[in-house]
């Protein structure tokens, strides 16, 4: 498994192998859905987390709701952490089928994973279902419950810390302060490096996700760590210099496939529109590299989809299409299926 994805790690940004499968590659794949309830899931590392997931969405974008919430509980259960908006989702999917005690079976494990009631609750298709139900002191109990075990389960400390160092990252920033932003940028870097290297990326399961006490411009339902992501986002070479510990994290279930994906993305645009405030640190990437379309805000060719798949494969990502697929279902049922940041064009029902 290590040598497959040190592999990975050589070559995902090497012109010419950037997101080839040759079948030597640690890549995403789906587990076949004839044999989805018989694959013993590696709970070892998070790969198969993201497969089983993946298999879950495929479900109930085919109209198959109940084998879809199956597949969420049998990873869920298999799992100590989960990633927030999968909780989230998964509730959504039991609300829409009517499936009460799924939808409390969820909705709990969202709760526990940070998630908030007004999240919730901005969600059309949860509103409705909730209203419907007449859940809401229910749910409140719940939701108190839940969030003392997600707030004993985090490191508040630490989360507090990078809480100080985004505001004040931000603030460089805002004033276009740039020398003292650059700083700011750089120290944050170094101390994500370190806390990686100390006990894993400080991201949801160990910091939790972002809350309302961060800046009140922020999406409150993000339910991401855009707290410490943004200054990776910020720094230029943030891929290039770290993408073996970017991908070694990914594999422990410390960070989301989408958000490696997302970083090496955020790098590419940074480096094609030369807004690089770190010179020398990095070699900037080929301006006409391949494409993850993790966001976009222009149309975009759907004859290059092959080529951004073959390379979100290599991401442990689902293709493009099944994004596009999602985003039509969010519209249709009021649901919300995209978090974190870079989702502009899949916002959902927003």
């Amino acid at each position: 498994m290590k040598n497959l994805l040190q592999l990975l790690l050589l070559l995902t940004l090497h012109s010419g192998a950037c997101g080839q499968n040759n079948g030597k590659l640690l890549s995403f794949s789906a587990i076949a859905p004839d044999s989805i309830f018989y694959y013993p899931i590696d709970t070892t590392g998070y790969l198969d987390y993201h497969r089983f997931v993946y298999q879950a969405e495929r479900y109930f974008l085919d109209g198959e709701d109940a084998l879809s919430l199956e597949v969420y509980r049998k990873v869920f259960d298999a799992y100590s952490f989960i990633f927030a908006k999968d909780a989230a989702i998964a509730a959504q999917v039991a609300a829409k089928t009517g499936a009460l005690d799924l939808f409390l079976h969820f909705t709990e494990k969202a709760f526990r994973s940070g998630v908030m009631l007004d999240c919730l609750m901005d969600i059309p298709v949860l509103a409705q279902f909730v209203g419907g139900q007449r859940l809401k002191d229910t749910l409140e109990v719940m939701n108190e419950v839940g969030r003392k075990a997600y707030m004993a389960s985090i490191n508040l400390e630490q989360k507090q810390r990078y809480i100080q160092r985004y505001r004040e990252e931000q603030a460089f920033k805002k004033a276009k302060a740039f020398e003292s932003y650059k700083q700011a940028v750089l120290a944050n870097v170094a101390a994500i490096r370190q806390d990686i290297e100390a006990g894993g990326f400080p991201a949801g399961r160990i910091i939790g996700i972002d809350g309302p006490f961060l800046s009140p411009e922020r999406d409150h339902c993000q339910l991401s760590s855009e707290v410490t992501l943004i200054s990776l986002y910020h720094y230029p070479c943030s891929y290039s210099e770290l993408r073996e510990l970017l991908f070694e994290e990914m594999r422990k279930g410390n960070l989301h496939p989408k958000d490696v994906a997302f970083i090496y993305e955020y790098e590419k645009e940074l480096s094609k529109n030369g807004h690089n405030r770190f010179e020398n640190r990095c070699q900037p990437m080929d301006k006409e590299s391949t494409p993850l379309y993790i966001d976009w805000e222009e149309p975009v060719d759907p004859r290059t989809f092959p080529a951004a798949n073959a390379l979100r494969r290599a991401f442990f990502l689902p293709p493009v299409e099944h994004s596009l697929r999602k985003k039509a279902y969010a519209e249709k049922h009021g649901t919300r299926l995209f978090f974190g940041f870079g989702i502009g064009f899949f916002g959902g029902h927003r």
